[in-house]
């Protein structure tokens, strides 16, 4: 019975502790490599923006995963009105 089943709370310490680090190491990585103004990968503008939007829209949705919808429903707004914005003016 899957409701019986227990949850070694060791272990999901050390997991939500690794992701706790490795999430923000990972964006972190990719926002300097793809987004940046001195990233390393030099990728269309469309790709850029859409890599964009999907870190911004993943931070919005941790936002709202812990019970700030509103706040979150903000920060998204604002993240697509800011990654507009950036595509329209660099070109």
């Amino acid at each position: 019975d899957v409701k019986n089943r227990r949850i070694n709370p060791v272990r999901l310490d050390v997991a939500q502790r690794a992701l706790a680090i490795g999430a923000p190491l990972l964006v972190a990585a990719a926002w300097g490599a793809f987004v940046s103004p001195k990233a390393k990968v030099d990728l269309p503008r469309p790709a850029r923006f859409a890599i964009e939007l999907t870190i911004l829209g993943a931070a919005a949705a941790a936002l709202a995963s812990t019970g700030q919808a509103r706040l979150a429903i903000a920060f998204a707004a604002l993240a697509i009105v800011s990654g507009s914005l950036n595509y329209a003016w660099s070109g």
